[in-house]
């Protein structure tokens, strides 16, 4: 009979899927999955994920929070025994907040192509001009974490097209009922409708184009 496979609790594999579960939350929660562990001698101190949309805060990422609960469980600023591991590539900000904090070690999994600040677009972590430089390990189950992002933002691109679907079948009917419509003004009643619902500005401009074609059609 085959022995069970032995789970080592301090590996970087072992706390990757606890950011992994963090990250989950926020997808749960409709936030860009990003979930990150700080860990003091092997134990972890902090578990987070983003809560940008939940508290309208912009620097609320994942690393963020996970570095404020880490210095307040060893009461300063200063966190030179902590390791963060995290789901995606800290941008510039999180990247510099490590670097100030003076964090030993970052452990992160997949890499971000447009935002990546530790190896990627840049390298604040190993940049011997600053004043503190951390190790940094990469590639860490990043199948699994760049899977969660990619099913994430497909899910948010299909909503938005959906919507914006939706809201440029309401301005056919609109225009149908026969009430002259000028242009700015489908443009402006537009622009008001996407922005509430958070469509972007390509399947604004497509939605518009079509209708302004549509009106010419009818005689408006």
């Amino acid at each position: 009979m085959p022995e069970e496979p032995i789970i080592d609790l301090h590996s970087d594999d072992y706390f990757m899927g606890e950011a992994l579960r963090q990250a989950a939350k926020a997808y749960e929660k409709g936030e860009v999955p990003v979930g990150a562990v700080a860990l003091i001698a092997g134990c972890a101190v902090s578990a987070r994920h983003n809560e940008r949309e939940r508290t309208g805060d912009p620097t609320a990422h994942a690393e963020m929070l996970a570095l404020r609960d880490a210095a307040a469980a060893v009461g300063g600023w200063r966190l030179s025994e902590v390791t963060v591991v995290v789901t995606l590539e800290p941008c510039p900000m999180c990247a510099g907040a490590l670097v100030a904090a003076r964090v030993s070690r970052l452990v992160y999994g997949a890499s971000d192509p447009r935002a990546g600040a530790c190896g990627t677009l840049y390298n604040l972590c190993g940049d011997p001009r600053l004043n503190h430089e951390l190790m940094v390990t990469n590639g860490i189950r990043a199948d699994d974490c760049g899977a969660l992002l990619t099913s994430f933002f497909a899910e948010k691109r299909s909503q938005h097209t959906a919507t914006g679907s939706s809201l440029t079948s309401s301005m056919y009917r609109d225009l149908k009922k026969g009430a002259p419509v000028e242009a700015d003004s489908i443009l402006g009643d537009l622009i008001e409708r996407g922005q509430k619902h958070h469509i972007s500005t390509p399947i604004l401009q497509a939605a518009f184009a079509g209708l302004s074609i549509y009106q010419h059609e009818i005689g408006r």
